[in-house]
């Protein structure tokens, strides 16, 4: 007699909690990315308004040139570029804050979290945006640090932008992982 395969309520909910969190991740990703590609960017006290809300602004060519040697496997080449325009005294705060998130995420990508998160830190040192801190309670989380995940999801959850496209489905889903980690909303 064959046995039948039982899941349990918590399992099920464990599960569907999880494949939420890697989409969600996953999407975050893609959003940014794209609007990075797109020109939108909230903190740039140069860039205009458009019909929509959003603050349009271009991504400087060492940034594109940044994310493309990322994208093509040259992370060293990518961090190399990075720390020199970091150490430049000329690179201009908002500047600055794309190179921590990009380094940030070189670090990550190769594996060491902490180090990603250390840029993360730098880059929500310059400024406080839903992007940043969402990298943050994604790192936190990712390194089991449930409270610092808690904290930052919290953080991010005041910061979604009020005019994005997918506003109400990044605040669930950030109320979702906060209560997932045992935190409150």
């Amino acid at each position: 007699m064959a046995h039948k395969f039982h899941l349990t309520k918590k399992q099920v909910v464990a599960g569907i909690v999880t494949i939420v969190v890697i989409a969600a991740a996953a999407g975050f990703g893609i959003l940014v990315r794209m609007l990075q590609q797109s020109g939108i960017n909230g903190k740039n006290p140069s860039a205009s308004q458009d019909e929509g809300g959003y603050i349009a602004a271009k991504l400087p060519p060492l940034i594109t040139e940044v994310q493309n040697l990322q994208s093509s496997g040259k992370t060293d080449e990518a961090k190399k570029k990075i720390d020199e325009a970091l150490d430049n005294s000329a690179t201009d705060n908002n500047t600055k804050y794309m190179l921590y998130i990009q380094k940030g995420n070189v670090l990550t990508n190769n594996g060491d979290v902490q180090g990603g998160i250390a840029q993360y830190l730098k880059a929500f040192e310059v400024s406080q945006t839903y992007e940043v801190t969402r990298l943050l309670g994604e790192s936190y989380q990712q390194v089991g640090d449930k409270p610092k995940a808690v904290e930052f999801y919290k953080k991010a959850l005041a910061l979604v932008p009020e005019n994005g496209p997918l506003t109400e489905q990044d605040r669930e889903s950030i109320r979702k992982i906060i209560t997932s980690l045992g935190g409150t909303v």
